[in-house]
């Protein structure tokens, strides 16, 4: 990768002035090849563009995208392309050149999506500083084919991300409504709050975040530097907000990793060790966890019916199967899991790198519990401490498999479901967890946004 990147630089690297219309054709000619093999990209702006000193171009991080993809796909990345580089180079330039090699049909149709619900996150805060560029591209469209602009033409490519969100407000409520009459106790103890519990709750938050850093920094070879990492941990918590599961903080830590030179399949790999090292801790601190408690927890938990357990394994087997015989189960579940598999073993033959990442995975686990702790003394609830880390624990796993942004609903519902089965008064459980979830949710978002814009600024990501 380091002798590939001294012979090309990223597009986004170089000056409006050092790029040709030779150089923007050859460029449009590649997306084209993708077209004609049906491949649609899926984030294709400057920064996936290397450009050789020669003029030469290739187009990276096709690790997400989709084979066999509709058309509406295919002129959705024209249309991310399209905005990223009049971005750089002006509408004119950019809009002359797309229509002459990929014909004016295609260029109209692309300009029919061009607005910020379809554009990936970088480039629609891009164009937000630049608003006006929307009106000039589509006027440079009309001048290229000679008609009028196109009407915009939306798709469900964002509104996705808010469906998530509302049905993990809608669970969270549904699931949280029966606790609803002890929440103006909760309230009420708020005169008595005791601030400094607060403030080691946000401190242990923060910390998660340089413990997140850490255990990156264990999953690959090359030296990271502690304080850049650790922005791109708070700068995840940003853009997970606005994708389910946290796909966007895992892509934006690849996309960092290959920033510091690392090559793509090695930089996917990295981060799925990183997210293999966090399941193995939490799994591990959940079976040590439950012997200390004095009594098991699964004593609490209704005995599911025959006919239940039954169905639950046929999906157990449906979905193995799934993973062996399809091709999409292959390629996105199973061979990076082999692979991470392999490189886990890599990272074991390094004593430091296997301290860095499972001592970094215990710490995001241990100050989140911490926090937890923190939040249920700062309302003077006397829950044993072993008692409201096995709660956290319970409640994150609940939250790491719900299909909302951050667990959003499913992990605040468990982790209060959780707290009151192991004894905490159910008015401080839920005045808890939503301190808790105002700590570790919503704080972040300012200044992981504010970490989010300062790395693009330096090109970090």
């Amino acid at each position: 990768m380091a002798q590939l990147r001294a012979r090309y630089r990223s597009l986004d690297e170089l000056a409006p002035g050092e790029i040709s219309d030779a150089m923007l054709a050859a460029i449009w000619r590649q997306v084209q090849a993708l077209r004609e093999a049906r491949v649609a990209h899926r984030d294709l702006r400057r920064a996936m563009v290397l450009i050789g000193s020669k003029g030469e171009v290739r187009i990276l991080d096709l690790g997400t995208s989709e084979s066999e993809a509709t058309e509406k796909d295919l002129d959705l990345d024209v249309a991310e392309l399209m905005a990223s580089m009049a971005w750089t180079c002006g509408a004119p330039r950019t809009i002359q050149a797309a229509v002459r090699v990929l014909g004016k049909e295609t260029v109209s149709r692309a300009a029919a999506l061009l607005q910020p619900l379809n554009l990936t996150l970088a480039t629609a805060l891009e164009m937000r500083s630049h608003p006006e560029l929307y009106g000039q591209i589509r006027a440079a469209v009309a001048a290229a084919i000679g008609e009028a602009p196109p009407a915009p033409r939306t798709t469900m490519r964002i509104p996705w991300v808010l469906i998530a969100w509302l049905a993990g407000a809608l669970l969270g409520m549904y699931l949280l409504l029966p606790l609803m009459g002890e929440l103006e106790q909760g309230i009420g103890s708020l005169s008595h709050v005791k601030w400094h519990w607060v403030l080691l709750g946000l401190a242990a938050t923060a910390m998660t975040f340089v413990m997140a850093a850490w255990a990156q920094m264990g999953a690959v070879e090359p030296s990271l530097p502690l304080g850049k990492t650790t922005l791109v941990q708070l700068a995840g918590a940003f853009v997970s907000r606005l994708t389910p599961q946290g796909a966007g903080g895992l892509g934006l830590n690849a996309r960092y990793l290959e920033r510091c030179g690392i090559q793509r399949a090695t930089a996917i790999v990295a981060v799925a060790v990183d997210v293999a090292a966090g399941v193995v801790v939490h799994a591990g601190a959940t079976l040590l966890i439950l012997p200390l408690l004095g009594y098991s927890i699964l004593d609490h938990v209704p005995r599911p019916a025959p006919w239940l357990i039954t169905l639950g394994i046929a999906i157990a087997v449906a979905l193995l199967a799934g993973l062996l015989l399809l091709p999409i189960g292959r390629k996105r579940v199973l061979l990076p899991t082999l692979r991470a598999g392999a490189e886990m073993r890599r990272v074991f033959a390094r004593p430091q790198r296997a301290v860095e990442l499972f001592g970094g995975s215990l710490g995001v686990t241990a100050t989140n519990a911490l926090a937890i702790v923190a939040s249920l003394r700062a309302f003077g609830s006397s829950t044993p401490t072993i008692n409201a880390v096995a709660a956290y624990l319970a409640g994150a796993t609940i939250g790491t498999i719900s299909p909302t942004p951050g667990g959003l609903g499913a992990m605040e519902a468990g982790l209060v479901a959780s707290l009151v089965a192991l004894g905490t008064n159910p008015a401080q459980a839920l005045a808890a967890v939503l301190l808790y979830r105002l700590l570790s949710f919503w704080l972040p978002i300012l200044p992981g946004f504010v970490a989010f814009r300062y790395l693009q600024r330096r090109q970090v990501i």
